[in-house]
């Protein structure tokens, strides 16, 4: 094992590790611990520690003082570069393929498929997931926290990967951080969810899992968000326009976001935290109650900047009397100079907005602390101070509803104490050409890892554009939120009720979508890209279809994830093509015309196979009770097992 030290103005150092001898420092088998040989400027080690299917590596390196010389530092960026491979980490010894989540801008990562052989050398890894063949997987997972920002940069052929620490601040003479938990399974979506839970039960990260978290109970209806609408010149006027159009076409919009644009503003900084009224003449309070009244509209978020604006504050901002400021290496000026004045910023305005009639935030450009930050002491905890004032605030007045946006750098993703939901790509661009794919595969893959602490918001859409069939249904089958951002009159109500109840609540999964065995190290572009996700015992499953040309698309059993599904035997009803049949050990086989998508819902049959005889009584239940099967996506989830049973049970 090597270890790799760049310093700014020194260049490169490399180290042979070699175990320590002393068995005092290895506290229980399994776990090594690795120093350098003798150097006359540093210091340090790396721990391993096994903790059950686990590794996790720790990282501690001192610059040593030098009276006849001078005292180095670490650089703030790639500070160390530790070289591992991979087979040491790997129960099955080595690697067939992979896929990692690169982070390409502060905001936003994508995904990376690599083969063993590919020779291009991958950077800003967040997660890695490797297939060693033999059904055993490996789960790369660098962490981030106050101390710094560690990731992976990723030649695969060259069989190594280094873990690069990145501390974001200048005159660091110590690092002392845990780099990565590395995990195995023999399932590569369970390799991933016990790296998580090791890192939030060691508490290397500040996020709890998802699975201790409720789905925000505002955002159970469909809803409409105003940016692509009007972007940054939304108004009252505009508002209820949009929504006098839902009225008449009857499209049960229950939640609406008021997107950038609302606020004072100047030279992209804040002025004040009060609404602008040359766009709101009477005031956001008469507005909110206005649509709430006129327009069945249940609840109103509004937009603000994790900085206060894109820029931050403005030297000229009114603010509330004592608010306090601190001032980047650039010249910024961010809220608050501590946690506390920094709670105190987002307190007071958040409780104004509440008092307005405000039910929740969206908070955007996330990733911009710690780029404003960067060359700052204690760059990163002043980062994470900024969330925990965010979250504490948003608790306290909205009950933690928060979407978090443009903040997917490990940094952002592991420092939210509360909050339960994160935007799960780069935006929907209406007028970008090719997309609808560069959207999925960010929303797919980026929810693989994203949904072990979050419910995953696959953001808006519109419902007249080419892709209206296909982001409807990853909406439908997402697991999050669905919201659309349609111009006034330009909301095609029929790609929105398939995706509703006739109470006007969205048909949610109970997962995050996630790509079936044949496409999880594959990259989909220009094929074929299977998605599942689960109600209950029930499934659905969609295809798309990314190319220009037909494909044939085949389902069968082990392209799910899980443990005992081959078990069972499942009713596949396909909704566009109006197909029936049966889904057990037998290969299911269709067609699928280019940029094309089909849905199919699987429901569970039992040993007497009661589902699929009954069928068509099952359908009815949904014509006599006002609501079409036909209209409905996921028809079949409705219901569970239980209740169907009653219902086929009684019929003649």
């Amino acid at each position: 094992m090597n270890l790799s030290v760049h310093l700014e103005e020194y260049g490169i150092k490399t180290f042979p590790f070699i175990s320590h001898s002393s068995e005092q420092e290895i506290p229980s088998p399994g776990n090594q611990l690795y120093l350098p040989e003798q150097n006359n400027w540093i210091a340090g080690y790396v721990r391993t520690e096994q903790i059950r299917d686990c590794v996790l590596i720790r990282l501690h390196l001192e610059c040593i003082p030098d009276p006849y010389n001078y005292l180095r530092s670490f650089q703030e960026r790639r500070a160390a570069a530790l070289e591992i491979c991979p087979a040491d980490f790997a129960s099955a010894g080595t690697y067939q393929k992979g896929i990692a989540i690169r982070k390409y801008s502060p905001f936003w990562t994508t995904p990376v498929f690599f083969t063993a052989e590919s020779g291009e050398t991958f950077d800003c890894l967040q997660q890695l997931l490797i297939d060693n063949g033999h059904d055993r997987y490996t789960f790369f997972l660098p962490l981030a926290g106050s101390y710094g920002v560690t990731d992976i940069e990723l030649t695969p052929k060259s069989r190594t990967l280094q873990l690069c620490f990145h501390p974001y601040r200048g005159g660091t003479t110590v690092i002392d951080a845990p780099l990565a938990i590395i995990s195995n399974a023999s399932n590569p979506y369970q390799a991933v969810e016990v790296g998580y839970q090791l890192a939030w039960e060691k508490q290397l990260i500040l996020t709890p899992p998802r699975s201790l978290k409720q789905y925000p109970a505002h955002l159970k209806g469909l809803g409409w968000c105003t940016w692509n609408a009007f972007y940054h010149e939304v108004s009252a006027d505009g508002i209820k326009a949009k929504l006098e159009e839902f009225k008449e076409k009857k499209v049960p919009i229950k939640w609406i976001i008021i997107d950038d644009g609302w606020s004072q503003t100047k030279d992209f900084k804040l002025l004040s935290p009060l609404e602008d009224r040359s766009k709101f003449p009477k005031g956001l309070k008469a507005f909110i109650q206005e649509i709430k009244a006129d327009y069945s509209v249940e609840y109103v978020g509004v937009w603000h900047a994790f900085t206060g604006y894109w820029f931050g504050i403005s030297p000229e901002a009114d603010l509330v009397p004592g608010t306090q400021c601190s001032e980047t290496p650039s010249g910024l000026l961010l809220p608050g100079t501590s946690e506390e004045d920094t709670y105190d910023f987002f307190y007071h305005w958040h409780h104004y907005l509440k008092e307005q009639g405000v039910d929740f935030l969206k908070v955007d450009a996330q990733g911009n602390a710690l780029e404003f930050l960067r060359h700052s002491p204690e760059c990163c905890e002043k980062v994470q101070h900024i969330h925990n004032a965010l979250e504490k605030s948003v608790k306290e007045n909205f009950d933690s509803c928060l979407i978090n946006c443009m903040g997917l750098g490990s940094l952002d993703m592991f420092s939210r104490n509360y909050s339960s939901l994160v935007r799960n790509s780069d935006d929907f661009f209406p007028d970008k050409k090719d997309g609808f794919t560069s959207h999925i595969l960010q929303n797919t893959y980026n929810g693989i890892f994203n949904s072990q602490l979050y419910y995953c918001d696959f953001d808006m859409w519109w419902t007249k554009h080419f892709s209206a069939k296909q982001s409807s249904v990853l909406r439908a089958i997402s697991g999050g939120p669905i919201y659309i951002s349609d111009k006034v009159g330009e909301t095609d109500p029929g790609y929105l009720l398939p995706l509703i109840d006739e109470e006007g609540n969205i048909l949610r999964c109970e997962d995050t979508a996630k790509p079936t065995a044949d496409c999880l190290f594959t990259n989909p572009t220009n094929n074929v890209l299977k998605l599942y996700n689960r109600i209950g015992n029930n499934y659905v499953l969609a295809a798309f279809n990314l190319s220009d040309t037909p494909k044939e698309v085949s389902v069968q059993l082990s392209d799910f994830i899980f443990d005992d599904i081959n078990a069972h035997s499942y009713q596949a009803v396909f909704y566009y093509s109006k197909k029936d049949m049966i889904l057990d050990q037998n290969t299911v086989a269709f067609p699928l015309g280019p940029n094309d998508v089909e849905i199919i819902n699987l429901y569970l049959l039992d040993d007497k196979g009661i589902v699929a005889r009954n069928r068509d009584k099952y359908i009815g239940f949904f014509k006599s009770s006002g609501y079409s099967q036909s209209a409905s996506l996921l028809a079949h989830n409705l219901i569970t097992a239980s209740q169907f049973v009653r219902w086929s049970t009684n019929s003649t």
